[in-house]
C-alpha cells in the first residue's frame, strides 16, 4: 500500500447526532497567548469541542466521566499494559465504551501518555506532535511532556509540529479529560496523524517504541470503527476488524481497510500502535468492550457507528512458568498462540467458502516444529467439529491448517449438518497442541485434567483430550472405559485386557 487514509469511512467528520452541551469555556480561538501572570509563558491550547463532544462545565464533565468509570466496573488488570485503542465520538455515544480502557490505568502510575488521533480537519503528511506548554480542558491544564515531544520530532522526518493539525482536532482532545481523571499527574504528548504510508507508519511506530522504553509511558490510539451501516452490517464488519487487531495481523488489517471490507476512522494510529507493540513484544491483545451507537441509543433501525476499547499487554520478560507436568518446550508464547488461531480461522473461512487456503508465512521456530495437534470447533457452546492427529510429520502450523479443514468439513458426526459460510463468524476455535505419546504401565500415571489418553486394541484406537475428564467429572476408570467403548469401539474394559494405553499432555488455548 502506498498511502494510508485515516478516514476509512464514508464521511470525514464524526457527527454528534444533534446532541450538544453548554460550552461554558469554548473559545472562538483555541490558541490564547498567556499573560505574564501565568506560571509559564507560551501558547495555551484552549479546548475546541468542549460543550459539543463533552460538557464544557468542569463539575458536569467530572461527574460524567466518573459515572462512566463506575458503570464500566472492574476490568481484569494485567501487568505491563503497553497501550489501548479507544473511541473518540461524543461522550454520550462512546464515553462509556472508552471507560473500560481507562479503568485499567486508574491505579497505575504513568509518567507520560502519548495520544495518537487521526486528523479530521487538516490535510498534511506524517505526524504532528504538539510540543507547546499546556493543553487545556474544562478540568484544567494538562501539561505536555516537552522532552518526549522533542525527542519524537527529532527522531524521524515523518514527525513534526503542524499547528493547524491540533487547532480544532477532537480525536485527541476528547481523551485528555479521561486522562486528567484517572492519571492526574501524568504528562501528555498529543499526536495527530495525517496521511502516511505503511513504511512511514513503521518509522513513526519505531520512534514511539524507542520513547516508550525510556519510562512508564502509555500509548493510546484514538479511533472509532465502522461508520453509517445497518446495525447487523456494522457488527459483522467490526467483528472482522477486531479479529485482525487481536491477532496483531497488521498487514491483513491494512488490506481490509484499503478494500473497504473493514473501517477504522483512526486506521493509521491503530496500525502505528500495533507496529509499536510488535517492537515492544506486546502480543497479548484483549478486546475489553465493543458496542455501536445503536446499542447506546437503543435504536437499531438506523445506520450506526462502531466503538471499541482494546488493550495491548507486554509478555513477561522472564519465560512463562510451565506446568510441572509439561516439558518447557511445549509452552508457546501468546503471539504464537494467536498466530495458530489466526491460521485456523483463515483456513476455515477459505475452505467453507470454497476458496483457496492462504499460504501462511511463519518465522517462529516453535511453530515449525513437528508436533501433533487437535482443532475443536464450537458454535453457541455446542460441538461442531473436532479433528486431530498424533503423528508429528509436518510443521505445527501446517498441521493446524489441515486439522482446521478436517474439523470444519470432515468430522463424520456433522455430515448431515455441515458448517456453512453463515456459521463461520459464530464459531469458537480451540487448539490443543500435543506432547509425544508415553506408554502407560499403571493407570495411576494418568493425571485427570492433565493427561489425555490414547487406547489401541485389536486394530482399533481412540483418544480423549485432557479437558474431557475435567468437563465430565469422570474417574480414571470411567475415563478409560469411555475411551475404549465410545472412541475405540471396543469392550469398555479392554484397558484391562491387554489394550495399549498411552498418555499425553496438551497445551490448550482458544479464541
Amino acid at each position: 500500500m502506498t498511502n494510508i487514509n485515516n478516514f476509512n469511512i464514508k464521511v470525514n467528520l464524526v457527527i454528534i447526532l444533534g446532541i450538544s452541551f453548554l460550552a461554558n469555556s469554548c473559545s472562538t480561538n483555541p490558541y490564547v497567548k498567556r499573560q505574564k501572570g501565568d506560571e509559564i509563558m507560551g501558547t495555551l491550547r484552549e479546548p475546541a469541542v468542549a460543550g459539543s463532544f463533552y460538557p464544557g462545565d468542569e463539575s458536569t464533565l467530572r461527574r460524567m466521566i466518573e459515572s462512566y468509570l463506575k458503570e464500566a466496573g472492574t476490568t481484569e488488570k494485567k501487568e505491563q499494559l503497553v497501550g489501548f485503542i479507544v473511541p473518540h465520538a461524543g461522550y454520550v455515544y462512546s464515553g462509556q465504551i472508552a471507560a473500560y480502557a481507562y479503568n485499567l490505568i486508574k491505579e497505575k502510575d504513568y509518567e507520560t501518555v502519548i495520544i495518537m488521533g487521526p486528523s479530521h480537519r487538516a490535510g498534511f503528511k506524517g505526524a504532528s506532535v504538539y510540543n507547546i506548554d499546556n493543553y487545556k480542558t474544562p478540568l484544567g491544564r494538562a501539561k505536555i511532556d516537552l522532552d518526549i515531544a522533542g525527542e519524537l520530532i527529532k527522531s524521524s522526518r515523518q514527525i513534526s509540529y503542524v499547528p493547524q493539525a491540533h487547532k480544532l482536532e477532537h480525536s485527541v482532545e476528547v481523551q485528555v479529560p479521561f486522562i486528567q481523571i484517572v492519571q492526574p499527574k501524568a504528562l501528555i504528548v498529543p499526536m495527530v496523524i495525517g496521511s502516511v504510508s505503511t513504511q512511514n507508519c513503521k518509522k513513526i511506530a519505531r520512534a514511539i517504541a524507542d520513547a516508550a522504553r525510556k519510562g512508564r509511558i502509555l500509548i493510546i490510539a484514538s479511533s472509532d470503527m465502522s461508520h453509517y451501516h445497518s446495525y447487523d452490517e456494522a457488527v459483522a464488519m467490526d467483528k472482522k476488524v477486531l479479529r485482525e487487531i487481536e491477532y496483531l495481523a497488521v498487514s491483513d488489517l491494512n488490506k481490509m481497510l484499503n478494500s473497504g471490507e473493514g473501517e477504522l476512522c483512526g486506521g493509521a494510529p491503530v496500525m502505528i500502535l500495533m507496529y509499536a507493540c510488535e517492537q515492544l513484544k506486546a502480543a497479548d491483545v484483549s478486546v475489553l468492550k465493543y458496542a455501536n451507537s445503536g446499542d447506546v441509543t437503543g435504536d437499531k433501525t438506523q445506520e450506526v457507528v462502531g466503538y471499541s476499547s482494546t488493550a495491548f499487554y507486554k509478555e513477561p520478560d522472564t519465560p512463562r512458568q510451565a506446568d510441572k507436568t509439561k516439558p518447557a518446550q511445549e509452552q508457546l508464547t501468546e503471539k504464537e498462540r494467536k498466530q495458530l488461531l489466526f491460521i485456523a480461522r483463515q483456513t476455515i473461512e477459505a475452505v467453507v467458502n470454497g476458496e483457496k487456503i492462504p499460504e501462511f508465512k511463519v518465522t517462529s521456530s516453535r511453530l515449525k516444529e513437528e508436533r501433533g495437534a487437535f482443532v475443536t470447533l464450537h458454535e453457541n457452546a455446542m460441538l461442531r467439529g473436532c479433528i486431530g492427529r498424533f503423528i508429528a510429520d509436518k510443521p505445527l502450523y501446517e498441521i493446524i491448517s489441515e486439522m482446521a479443514v478436517g474439523a470444519s468439513t470432515q468430522d463424520p458426526r456433522f455430515f448431515s449438518n455441515p458448517i456453512t459460510p453463515e456459521d463461520v463468524d459464530d464459531l469458537h476455535i480451540e487448539i490443543s497442541v500435543l506432547s509425544p505419546l508415553q506408554k502407560v504401565h499403571s493407570i495411576d500415571e494418568i493425571q485427570l485434567g492433565v493427561h489425555g489418553i490414547y487406547v489401541m486394541y485389536q486394530g482399533s484406537s481412540g483418544c480423549f483430550l485432557p479437558q474431557v475428564a475435567t468437563e465430565t467429572g469422570w474417574t480414571r476408570e470411567q475415563f478409560l472405559q469411555h475411551c475404549c467403548h465410545d472412541k475405540a469401539k471396543v469392550d469398555k474394559n479392554a484397558w484391562k485386557q491387554g489394550a495399549e494405553v498411552y498418555k499425553f499432555t496438551a497445551e490448550i488455548f482458544s479464541e
